[in-house]
C-alpha cells in the first residue's frame, strides 16, 4: 500500500488515523462562523478541517435548489486566506472540495496541503486531472461509484501526475441507514486498488466511524457543526464538537 503524508501527518496502515472534520457549507457564508468552527475542530481532535469551493454559477442553474444554497454559502477569496492562516494558528490543517475549475485555482492559491474529489465529482475527469497536475494529495469519495469508475478515476489522476492517493468508502444517503453503510468495501478497495481506504460518513451519530476505524480506515471524515438543529442540508447529520 503507498502510504503518503498530508502536511505533518502520514496517511497509512502504520500511521494514526487521519480525523478530517468536513465544514463544508455549514458556516453559512459566514467568516466568522467559520473560524469558530476550525476551532472547535482543532479543539475537538481532528487533524484538518474541510470546506466546500463552489461557484454557484459556475456548477449550477440558476434558479435550482443547488444554485441557491451554494451562492449563499460562498466565502470570498480573501476570506478563504484568512481561514487557512487560521487553521494553522489553531494546529490543523485546512482544504477543501473545489466543485468546479474556478474554485480549484483558489484552493491552489490558497496553497492548501491537499484536494478532496467528492463522490459527485468522480467521475469529472478533466476536473481529477487538472486536480491532479498540482502534485497535492487527493482524497476520493466514492459513493455511487462502481469498480470501473474508480478504476478510469484513478488511471485518469495518476496519468496526470499524482501519485499520493486515498480512497474513501462512502454512501450517498442522507442520513444513512446503518444497514447501508458497508464498511467492508473499504477493504475491497484497498485490494483492489494498492492505496489508503478510509470512510466518509454520512450516519446519525458516532457509531459507524467507530466501527471504520476497527476495520481498518486510514482516514475518517466525518460532517461537523456547533449546533445540528441549524437549518441547512448537511446540519442534522453533522457531529458537534461533544
Amino acid at each position: 500500500m503507498e502510504s503518503f503524508s498530508i502536511g505533518d501527518h502520514m496517511i497509512g496502515t502504520d500511521a494514526p488515523v487521519f480525523i478530517i472534520a468536513e465544514i463544508g457549507i455549514n458556516h453559512g457564508g459566514r467568516e466568522e462562523e467559520c473560524a469558530r468552527l476550525i476551532e472547535f475542530a482543532a479543539e475537538s481532535g481532528a487533524n484538518a478541517a474541510k470546506l466546500q469551493i463552489i461557484d454557484a454559477d459556475e456548477s449550477y442553474v440558476r434558479g435550482t435548489k443547488s444554485h441557491k444554497a451554494f451562492s449563499g454559502c460562498s466565502l470570498s477569496v480573501e476570506a478563504i486566506d484568512r481561514l487557512c492562516v487560521k487553521a494553522e494558528d489553531c494546529g490543523i490543517l485546512l482544504f477543501a472540495t473545489p466543485g468546479d475549475f474556478k474554485s480549484l485555482k483558489t484552493v491552489i492559491d490558497a496553497r492548501m496541503p491537499a484536494i478532496k474529489i467528492s463522490s459527485g465529482l468522480l467521475t469529472n475527469l478533466p476536473l481529477i486531472r487538472q486536480a491532479a497536475e498540482t502534485g497535492l494529495p487527493q482524497i476520493m469519495s466514492t459513493g455511487m461509484a462502481e469498480m470501473a469508475d474508480i478504476t478510469i478515476a484513478l488511471n485518469a489522476s495518476r496519468h496526470a501526475g499524482a501519485n499520493k492517493i486515498a480512497l474513501l468508502q462512502c454512501t450517498s444517503i442522507y442520513p444513512t441507514p446503518p444497514s447501508d453503510v458497508n464498511l467492508r468495501a473499504m477493504n475491497t478497495l484497498a485490494l483492489e486498488f494498492f492505496v489508503p481506504t478510509g470512510y466518509s460518513d454520512h450516519t446519525l451519530g458516532p457509531l459507524a466511524c467507530i466501527a471504520a476505524v476497527a476495520a481498518g480506515a486510514t482516514i475518517i471524515e466525518k460532517h461537523f457543526t456547533l449546533n445540528s438543529h441549524q437549518p441547512g442540508a448537511d446540519h442534522a447529520i453533522s457531529s458537534i464538537p461533544e
